[in-house]
């Protein structure tokens, strides 16, 4: 079975990347300086910061080996300058925010923030600022349309977290992919559910983990392992663009291949590893107690559409890889 297989099926280096981080410029808790510098101590090579509404080209810092991708996260009803919302978004993220309590403006303006949000991702290298417009952020179509027209490739952030249907979902209409993991979304960060009924549907969707992350407590639980021939600005857009990468919170995956009837993974050690495939085939092989799984096979029914691999390490955490297509 000869089947091109997402980043697996590519010569190239695996770079480690996250796509999805906010700074002091918005709402996070630290300086783009602090920041990198947390990355670049977890092993990245990549990031994107990606402040509410506020699209920021970054140079190179000094010191730091990492390839700084220029983006922002279009954010209806989001105003750095509102100082009653920053303060409100704070006692939120405590749990200390009274939403019946709250005058009725702000608990307009709080319910426009949990609409749908999309990460824009510069295409080309660039020195560019600049300030999203608001009434181009009513509705994710238009901003997807809105990014197209900045230069900006687009990841339809937190599904389960912004509560998107599979109709809403399969409506879009120029993206890239979407996040399956953010971490700063418990309990809502994952979004598989969302995932593989738009792969059910036979929409050809790639997806991510990140990290959203808004305080040095959030760096590095979720992020994405691209396949790329070079660690430049082009190559690395044009690996995502493919979906040449796989997403983890932690375990890795070292290949993802089919062999005859079979499909196959290598990994570090799992305590589960899952085939999914369209219309509830697949299955879960468990690893019996007190062992681990690092390879597993499955045999194809034939009639599969496609089918992606998660992994389950022995603390939980997981990996995904991006779906192999089979029609």
């Amino acid at each position: 079975m000869n089947i091109e297989i997402p980043a697996f099926s590519k010569r190239g280096n695996w770079y480690k990347g996250n796509l999805h981080i906010h700074t002091v410029l918005s709402d996070g808790k630290a300086t783009a300086e602090q920041i990198v510098a947390l990355y670049r101590k977890a092993g990245y090579h990549f990031l994107a910061i990606t402040d509410h509404n506020v699209f920021q080209a970054y140079p190179q810092f000094p010191g730091e080996r990492l390839l700084m991708l220029a983006g922002t996260e279009l954010t209806p009803g989001f105003d750095r300058r509102d100082y009653k919302l920053m303060e409100a978004m704070e006692a939120y993220r405590k749990g200390e925010f009274e939403f019946g309590k709250a005058e009725p403006s702000l608990r307009q303006r709080i319910n426009a923030l949990c609409s749908p949000h999309v990460i824009a991702i510069s295409r080309r290298e660039t020195n560019a600022f600049w300030e999203a417009e608001s009434d181009r952020l009513t509705g994710i179509q238009n901003m997807i349309d809105y990014a197209a027209e900045k230069g900006c490739l687009s990841i339809v952030a937190h599904p389960a977290w912004s509560k998107l249907d599979t109709q809403t979902l399969l409506s879009l209409q120029g993206y890239t992919a979407m996040e399956v993991y953010n971490h700063a979304s418990s309990p809502w960060e994952e979004s598989s559910i969302q995932w593989d009924s738009l792969l059910d549907q036979g929409a050809r969707v790639f997806s991510m983990a990140c990290d959203d992350a808004h305080e040095p407590g959030d760096v590095d639980g979720g992020y994405i392992m691209v396949k790329s021939v070079a660690l430049t600005y082009d190559a690395i857009i044009g690996a995502l663009e493919s979906g040449d990468y796989y997403s983890s919170c932690g375990p890795v995956i070292e290949n993802f291949y089919f062999d005859g009837g079979c499909v196959g993974v290598s990994c570090s050690k799992a305590k589960e590893v899952r085939f999914l495939t369209d219309n509830r085939f697949g299955r879960t092989y468990r690893a019996e107690k007190g062992a681990f799984l690092t390879h597993c096979t499955h045999r194809l029914l034939g009639n599969e559409r496609y089918v992606r691999v998660e992994i389950v390490d022995m603390e939980g955490r997981k990996a995904w890889t991006n779906p192999a297509f089979l029609w």
